[in-house]
């Protein structure tokens, strides 16, 4: 999974999205831009309730595309990259020198 702040809209690779469809309803489809400014036609999902790391997210719209060009060699597949609609909706924490990620607690 990559965050990606600037996305208004979370992506999910094609192949994971056979995988998961029972978590997907199709909305049709649509014409997306990339950050290169390329346009592809892409189909709209609304992606289930999901939770990450113990935090509960809301269900949202997502887009299906190819994402396996974005790997590089010997990283893991790119399944989702997770957009605004749902990065917005909780307070992260990130330690990129150290490697992990979280929620600040109730306490900080």
């Amino acid at each position: 999974m990559l965050w990606d702040s600037g996305a208004e809209v979370t992506v999910i690779d094609e192949a994971f999205a056979a995988r998961h469809a029972h978590l997907l309803d199709p909305l049709g489809a649509a014409d997306a831009g990339d950050a290169r400014g390329a346009s592809r036609r892409v189909e709209l999902v609304r992606m289930a309730a999901v939770t990450i790391g113990g935090c509960s997210f809301p269900p949202s719209t997502a887009v299906v595309t190819p994402l396996a060009g974005m790997r590089r060699p010997g990283e893991p597949p790119l399944d989702v990259i997770l957009g605004m609609p749902v990065l917005r909706r909780a307070d992260w924490t990130l330690h990129l020198a150290e490697g992990w990620w979280g929620y600040p607690s109730a306490s900080a």
